[in-house]
């Protein structure tokens, strides 16, 4: 019996995406379990610090899949308080350039973000190779532009909406 050579790429294809597919499954998992006793509550919002490194998609899945977030920096005091609980490492933000116009950079909220404002290192965002889309806290706890498929962690924010 002949079997087409292209059924074989399809199935290690298929095998590849099911293999990729349960690895961020765990790690959404994980992340789950970490965030579930760890949400730190600031000014009406809940966040949670994703220690997993990832690219921006990924970390924004993650947050996602706890019904939150990146997280949206809106005053210095939020600021302050996110400088406070995390270390030095790169955070992902909930804040990209607008795929429609490269110069606008908008919150995951669809909210527009003035360049003037906001906690940027100095001389960024610079979009340094052309590729820096996508926002993270970077050295001394200031924002700089990235390429979105670096790996960092992620900041999520989870908003309370309930109760009067």
């Amino acid at each position: 019996m002949v079997f087409p050579l292209h059924l074989f790429s399809d199935c290690r294809i298929s095998g590849a995406m099911k293999s990729i597919k349960q690895d961020i499954l765990q790690t959404i998992q994980k992340e789950i379990r970490q965030c579930d006793s760890g949400w730190k509550s600031f000014n009406g919002s809940f966040y949670c610090i994703v220690t997993t490194k990832q690219n921006w998609m990924e970390a924004r899945a993650v947050c996602k899949s706890m019904n939150s977030d990146l997280v949206i920096i809106k005053s210095e005091r939020e600021q302050k308080f996110l400088e406070n609980i995390t270390d030095n490492s790169y955070f992902w933000i909930g804040l990209t350039k607008d795929k429609n116009n490269k110069n606008v950079w908008l919150w995951v909220d669809g909210t527009l973000h003035n360049l003037s404002d906001g906690f940027w290192a100095n001389n960024q965002p610079n979009n340094y190779g052309g590729t820096e889309d996508c926002a993270h806290v970077w050295k001394e706890k200031k924002w700089n532009d990235d390429d979105c498929t670096n790996q960092s962690k992620a900041i999520c924010e989870k908003k309370l909406t309930c109760c009067v």
